[in-house]
Order: C-alpha cells, then structure tokens, then sequence
C-alpha cells in the first residue's frame, strides 16, 4: 500500500506520521516536498528535480525506503500543479488520507503562534517558549482566508 496525506500545517501530520512509523512495515516521510528540507538534504540538484519531476521523486524516496507500505505528507502548497500530481498518483494506487481540522480560527492562532514562536513541532524532550506571543489581527484574518482556500482545494482532491 502506497498513501499520501494531504494536509496543511496545523492539523497533526507530524503526529500521525510518528504513529505510522511506529508500525514496522510502514515508512511515512514527512514533508518531502518541503523546500527548506529539500535544500538542506540535496541542494540545487533536489530542488530542481523535486520541483520539475515531482512523481520521479516521489518513486525515488519510495524505492529506497524498502517496506511495504510507503507514505509521505503532501502540503498542498509545496508542489506545482498539485491536482494532476495527486491525481497521477492516485491513478497510481496511491490512497489519499484527507487530515484536516476542522476548527479554522483556532487552526489559523495555531499557525501564528508557531510563526512567532519558531516551534511548529514539539515533541516530548522539548519545552514550549514561555513568551508572550502577539498576533496581528491581519495576519490572522489572512490565515483563516488561506486556511479555508486550501480547505476547499484539498476536498476537491
């Protein structure tokens, strides 16, 4: 089985992921298409072809993962022309696991505060910044605006 969990920040991938993993047949990468890990991880060359050859890409990091079941995050945002991507892949056999929540203003103080605070992630061995934390109404009105396009977008998919 192959999958594919089409989300957007906020919404508890990464915890998802980490239960998936968890499962010994199971590999779930995180955000693979994420730009600020694909130039970290491969440089130019990883961005190039991750953004020019998404499916080529996708194939390479399932093949090397060598277990049964093979997922990854996709943020909508991440890869270009995202509806024939993941209609590809799901044409593909590729499933799509459809993570959202539902409460939009309290997903959209969620982002800010990570913004803010640089912690999009916390696991157990780390602490939470205990620091006053501002959000502009703007920039949260903005939020719940993307939140709610990349909604519709994702239930199209």
């Amino acid at each position: 089985m192959k999958f594919i969990i089409l989300c957007q920040a906020r919404t508890g991938s990464s915890l998802l992921s980490e239960l998936l993993n968890s499962h010994s047949a199971i590999h779930c990468d995180g955000e693979i298409f994420n730009p600020k890990s694909l130039q970290k991880q491969w440089g130019q060359l990883g961005l190039f072809v991750a953004k020019k050859f998404p499916r080529l890409f996708v194939w390479y990091n399932y093949r090397k993962r060598k277990k049964e079941h093979y997922g990854f995050k996709l943020i909508l945002g991440q890869v270009q022309d995202v509806e024939s991507f993941v209609q590809s892949l799901y044409k593909q056999g590729y499933i799509l696991i459809n993570l959202q929540r539902h409460d939009i203003i309290q997903t959209a103080f969620s982002a800010c505060i990570a913004k803010q605070s640089g912690q999009w992630y916390i696991n157990q061995e780390q602490k939470r910044v205990n620091e006053k934390i501002v959000i502009d109404k703007n920039k949260l009105f903005l939020r719940i605006t993307h939140t709610l396009q990349q909604n519709e977008l994702q239930n199209k998919l």
